[in-house]
């Protein structure tokens, strides 16, 4: 395939939950105006630390797609991700009165890097009672990783292509990549393509371990901001050809340039074998947009469990190199979730970096006048504690 026959993919709908607010526009205005308040641990594992805190969804309009049957037989993960998917494609124009226009091409592609852990704790948690009990054998099916993904599928008659990323923290950076990968070979025409993360007793227990692991836990009992605070939700996109979506006049959110991803971000001194190489490749694409401050760099990481450290040097080693390749940044990190979500902090930042190159994003501050930030172009970053890396371009 020549370079001329490559089709353009562009973000056409957004949809999100998250534990603050529901609906993409809400949660803009939510993050424009400050971080929430969070919920303290419940009781069935203890705290890391004395007012530790969680993002945890509570409500949802999962009773707008399903009714009281089909939710018992739902678990969290199947029925949030449901809905933000539904939040998707009608901000994409493509759900309409309940059906999905051209869903017998419509591909699917879910990520997540913990979120079967909630319902394996629910399939297994009669077994370590004090008390033993039985399994229900209808939970058992919700702890495969990919039952979420087939539920989409169904609920909405999509019988495209279908797929489960499970990369860890990363994951979401693979699904948009081949989200993408897909529309620019023409082996799909629109992608469904999204996220998830559900807490649990399970995962958070994890979660403690790898504090303790890594000697992060006074680090993060000491943290003054939300950036180790778990949190659940689930976001989503509608990502279509160019073309298509010209034909509906559909005005795109923006185009995807390009997806990259390495298990090498390297040490300092090192990073012609790692990332900077493919660094300046992105870079080439935002050339000349400095002139009028149009390239925005969001950074997307993952925040625990990383040694605060390690997370502060990549993050300038990524800034300054963007700087000296000659394109000035007007950089935002993105907190969407403020706190660590996992797989959703690249859907986050994505959608953070699409929402400011449609429409100016005005950031309140209690401190200081809104800032408004316009871009013409934009470069969402993210890396995980084992030394993965994902970067993304974005134009308007």
């Amino acid at each position: 395939m020549s370079q001329s026959q490559f089709q353009s993919a562009c973000i056409t709908g957004i949809g999100a939950i998250t534990p603050f607010a529901t609906g993409w526009n809400e949660i803009f205005t939510r993050i424009s105006e400050g971080v929430p308040d969070y919920a303290l641990w419940g009781a069935d594992i203890e705290p890391p630390f004395e007012n530790a805190r969680l993002g945890i969804v509570r409500n949802f309009p999962r009773e707008r797609y399903f009714n009281e049957r089909q939710l018992r037989l739902m678990d969290k993960a199947m029925s949030m991700s449901c809905v933000a998917a539904a939040f998707a494609m009608e901000d994409a124009g493509i759900l309409v009165g309940g059906e999905v226009a051209g869903r017998d091409s419509v591909a699917t592609i879910l990520a997540s890097s913990r979120g079967e852990a909630a319902s394996l704790y629910r399939f297994g948690s009669p077994l370590f009672r004090p008390q033993v009990g039985s399994v229900n054998p209808s939970h058992f099916p919700m702890i495969a990783r990919n039952v979420a993904c087939g539920q989409i599928a169904i609920r909405f008659g999509l019988r495209g292509w279908s797929s489960m990323i499970a990369a860890g923290d990363i994951s979401g950076a693979h699904a948009l990549a081949r989200a993408s990968e897909m529309i620019r070979l023409g082996r799909a025409q629109s992608v469904l393509v999204g996220a998830f993360e559900v807490l649990s007793p399970i995962s958070l227990h994890q979660l403690k371990a790898r504090w303790r692991k890594k000697g992060m836990e006074d680090a993060v009992a000491r943290s003054s901001n939300n950036d180790y605070v778990p949190v659940e939700g689930a976001c989503f996109f509608v990502v279509e050809s160019a073309r298509q979506a010209a034909e509906r006049g559909r005005a795109p959110y923006a185009t995807i340039e390009r997806a990259s991803q390495g298990y090498r971000f390297a040490a300092p001194g090192q990073e012609q074998e790692g990332w900077r190489p493919v660094l300046k490749r992105h870079l080439s694409s935002h050339a000349g947009l400095e002139q009028d401050g149009g390239f925005l760099h969001v950074c997307a990481s993952a925040t625990a469990p990383v040694d605060a450290n390690a997370r502060q040097v990549r993050e300038a080693s990524l800034t300054r190199a963007i700087a000296e390749y000659g394109v000035a940044e007007r950089e935002i990190r993105s907190r969407l979730s403020f706190g660590d979500a996992g797989a959703l902090n690249m859907m986050y930042g994505v959608a953070t970096a699409a929402n400011v190159l449609r429409n100016s994003w005005s950031k309140q501050s209690a401190l200081a006048a809104p800032e408004h930030v316009h871009a013409k172009s934009a470069l969402v970053s993210t890396f995980t504690e084992r030394d993965a890396y994902s970067l993304l371009s974005l134009s308007a």
